[in-house]
């Protein structure tokens, strides 16, 4: 025969916080074969916890004795709502008192609000159940290399996460200026490529100076005084002026 809590499969390894005055609990939920169970703490100096569970009697006397597949799954899920909401309230609970049984309420708000009892447990149980949850959150861990949180989770409260940063997934980036001397591109020069001050100065002092821009282009020489024009090799010939009489003769 089927166990009933093969349906309750959304009701296992379930936390959550519950806020009640100026106090803090944590619940805790698990389902095997036999039971669903409840685990509830106070936050603070005290660390007192409570226990509390269902088997399939507790069930049957809810849903029917021969309950359908389907009608367990969705009486779960009823179950499992309200704990993921935060639906819930710890009746006979007060600071003052030592509280050893205290009721738990599903869906307080709603027609049929459902109940469990809790009953505390010793301090040696509740160090030993702290034990084996650490002991599981550290098997978990490793398939995140032993890191407690995920590395892209955000710590709350703006505290700084150390965790390696993980790389960057969204579709856009955010722009990056970057000066002349700091281009992401830019590769260093190896050290046997630099040349050194000494090589530098040799290579200037070896080159030729380069002409002044503002120089201007010389001009064609001037012939040599006696030489022909169009012949500057060409001794130039001399020519003898001819003088006229003048009319009174």
């Amino acid at each position: 025969m089927t166990s009933a809590f093969a349906s309750f499969g959304c009701l296992d390894e379930v936390i959550q916080v519950i806020y009640q005055g100026a106090d803090r609990f944590v619940l805790l939920s698990f389902v095997n074969n036999e039971e669903w169970s409840i685990k509830l703490g106070l936050a603070g100096t005290e660390g007192r916890w409570w226990n509390g569970s269902w088997v399939e009697s507790d069930i049957f006397a809810i849903v029917g004795s021969k309950p359908s597949a389907t009608v367990l799954e969705k009486f779960s899920q009823k179950l499992a709502d309200s704990l993921v909401q935060g639906e819930l309230f710890i009746s006979n609970w007060s600071p003052e008192s030592s509280n050893a049984s205290i009721k738990l309420t599903f869906a307080p708000g709603s027609i049929k609000p459902m109940h469990m009892s809790l009953t505390e447990i010793s301090a040696d149980q509740a160090a030993s159940f702290a034990s084996e949850i650490f002991l599981e959150i550290a098997i978990k861990a490793k398939s995140r290399q032993c890191r407690l949180h995920d590395p892209g989770y955000a710590a709350p409260g703006g505290v700084v996460s150390t965790a390696s940063p993980s790389r960057v997934t969204g579709s856009k980036r955010q722009d990056v200026k970057y000066s002349s001397d700091e281009a992401p591109d830019a590769k260093p020069i190896p050290n046997h490529k630099r040349p050194s001050d000494v090589s530098r100065r040799k290579v200037q002092e070896l080159s030729p100076d380069p002409e002044p821009k503002s120089k201007s282009v010389k001009g064609a020489p001037r012939p040599i005084k006696g030489a022909s024009l169009a012949n500057p090799n060409k001794k130039a010939r001399k020519y003898q002026a001819i003088e006229f009489g003048s009319d009174e003769e």
